[in-house]
């Protein structure tokens, strides 16, 4: 809570975090160091206080804290996947090869006709590579992104950070949910897949303690959780969504070969990695015969995103 005084002239911002001051915004922008198990419970106890209090706030009355506490949130998780998902009242309307052609153009695809009536094609894209994949009731885009060795501080593998995929995947799928050919749609989805590395199984739990204050994680061995919190869309009348997210931790195994003078050669070494996975599944709830207002898609699928992110930031909320 910064008060500014004048002196001399001048302001001189005074900074108060010894008091509550109205708001925990202060505590939010605050570090704590986790160096203990007291620490430790007294940082979850600080994300919890802070995604409650920032959840309330509106974009305009939101403290600086809560800005930065939320920022943070976001910038934790690191995309595998990211997938669009569209369920046509009739795909016989629906060419992949057009769609391909019109959306991602010059690129040459590897084509795979499956059972089933599966059609998939894929290529290198922007950072990962593109899938199209046409099933007997669907047609998705999924963007997959590798996983690559960095040198960054903790010598963790990484994918990329989601704020720097989700904004172009996101303009991508506005423009697919554009095209005539897929005007008429029963059912519409948002899905992904975020992934946090970390080099030991405790910290994975740490992480997802912050988001799921809920969960007691004393002396949980294995982990994974599912919930659907349904929610009414404010962009289409009387439609319900489906929020489902899927938390877990996963575990990770990295080879490294070192030149090794000893046997005169290279030595390997297998090392055990972790990460806290979240998988988001943001769909809308099938009504029989009902069809999604075509001039509304784009902008629902915004919403769709919307709580995913939404999610991803803060937890599993109601």
């Amino acid at each position: 809570v910064v008060n500014d005084n004048k002196k001399g002239g001048k302001q001189s911002p005074k900074v108060y975090t010894g008091h509550w001051a109205g708001s925990p915004s202060w505590l939010c922008a605050t570090p704590i160091l986790v160096i203990s198990p007291f620490l430790a419970n007294l940082f979850h106890i600080k994300r919890y206080i802070c995604m409650v209090y920032c959840a309330t706030q509106d974009s305009s009355a939101r403290a600086i804290g809560c800005e930065r506490f939320l920022k943070d949130m976001a910038s934790d998780w690191q995309v595998e996947t990211l997938r669009i998902t569209v369920f046509p009242s009739d795909l016989n309307n629906v060419s992949p090869s057009k769609l391909w052609d019109e959306h991602i153009g010059e690129l040459e695809p590897e084509v795979y006709i499956q059972p089933d009536n599966i059609n998939q094609r894929n290529a290198s894209h922007r950072n990962g590579d593109i899938y199209l994949v046409k099933t007997r009731n669907q047609i998705e885009w999924r963007y997959i992104l590798p996983l690559t060795v960095t040198s960054n501080e903790n010598n963790l593998p990484v994918w990329t950070d989601l704020e720097l995929e989700l904004p172009a995947f996101l303009e991508f799928s506005k423009e697919f949910l554009h095209n005539k050919s897929i005007f008429s749609v029963d059912r519409l989805a948002f899905g992904a897949v975020l992934m946090r590395p970390a080099k030991e199984l405790h910290i994975t739990y740490e992480h997802l303690a912050g988001l799921l204050p809920q969960i007691d994680f004393g002396d949980v061995a294995e982990f994974n959780y599912l919930i659907n919190r349904r929610r009414r869309s404010s962009v289409v009348e009387d439609l319900q969504i489906n929020r489902l997210s899927r938390w877990a931790t996963v575990s990770l195994e990295r080879n490294s070969s070192t030149l090794d003078p000893i046997v005169d050669g290279e030595s390997n070494r297998i090392e055990r990695l972790f990460a806290s996975r979240v998988e988001l599944d943001i769909n809308t709830v099938p009504v029989n015969g009902y069809r999604l207002p075509s001039d509304l898609l784009a902008k629902l699928f915004e919403e769709l995103v919307e709580m995913g992110k939404q999610i991803a930031q803060q937890g599993d909320i109601s």
